[in-house]
């Protein structure tokens, strides 16, 4: 909070001094006074000082809000693009573990499941953080091994479960990057 009201203040202050010492202000000053061969009464100065100050703190609410909305949108952006891999992660997890039994199809499937976690991965180490990126790609000794019958017998189903455990840590990733924009937006 200290650093946003930081930010605010020097804002003001960067607007307010451009206002005043530059521009149609000073233009309209320097007009004045060489009109009617006086300098402008001390009152006049004051309410411009006044009014640019009211102004300069409109400009630096403004770019916070500016900087507040593309944040927003970049973090909107970033989870449909997360959404988006996770849909194809979910594609792949299917095909990896219907391809199960037949060896060429499964190193196939595990072949794009693989560069589809890798995918994953950098993206959430570019866009979010390495935490976020480990979070996702860290097996947990804790998830289960699923009940499905079909997977307990695949010689690759501990690597097709900690796929699918992944995806469902995506999901709570995306979830994250969601509610940070709305707990911003309600601050």
């Amino acid at each position: 909070m200290n650093n946003e009201v930081w930010q605010f203040l020097k804002g003001v202050a960067d607007h307010w001094g451009s206002l005043l010492t530059g521009g149609v202000i000073i233009a309209a000053i320097t007009l004045y006074e060489r009109r009617r061969g006086e300098a402008i009464p001390w009152r006049a100065a004051l309410f411009l000082a006044a009014l640019a100050l009211v102004f300069s703190m409109f400009l630096a609410w403004r770019d916070q809000y500016r900087g507040w909305i593309a944040e927003r949108q970049y973090r909107s952006r970033v989870a449909d693009d997360l959404a988006g891999l996770r849909h194809t992660a979910q594609k792949r997890y299917y095909e990896w573990w219907e391809a199960c039994n037949d060896p060429t199809a499964a190193a196939k499937a595990k072949s794009a499941a693989e560069e589809l976690r890798e995918m994953i991965v950098n993206k959430l180490r570019k866009e979010i953080s390495a935490a976020e990126a480990d979070y996702f790609n860290t097996p947990r000794m804790f998830e289960p091994f699923p009940a499905n019958r079909t997977l307990v017998t695949c010689h690759e189903s501990p690597l097709i479960n900690e796929f699918g455990y992944r995806i469902q840590r995506l999901s709570d990733i995306i979830q994250r990057v969601l509610d940070r924009g709305r707990k911003e937006r309600s601050i």
